[in-house]
């Protein structure tokens, strides 16, 4: 069965249509995975900050610790 010039222009016109939606689905799906990568490296950074406050605050407690064991102990212990 042949197509009429009509009825293949319209077959063309709606899988040129298709065409560009698949092309706009394909582009935001790039957009998307590319804020996606940002938003990952941001959160990266974020997250290694944290890592290295979390060390200077564990050792800021660690010698706190040893302050205050250190009084106690000179506290407990028996004056000359």
């Amino acid at each position: 069965m042949r197509l009429s010039p009509h009825q293949t222009k319209d077959t063309q016109r709606k899988k040129e249509a298709k065409l560009v939606e698949l092309t706009n689905i394909h582009d935001e799906s790039f957009v998307t995975a590319d804020s996606q990568k940002a938003e990952i490296v941001a959160l990266t950074r974020q997250i290694e900050t944290l890592k290295r406050q979390l060390v200077r605050v564990n050792d800021e407690a660690r010698a706190k610790q040893e302050q205050r064991d250190a009084a106690t102990t000179e506290l407990s212990s028996p004056s000359p």
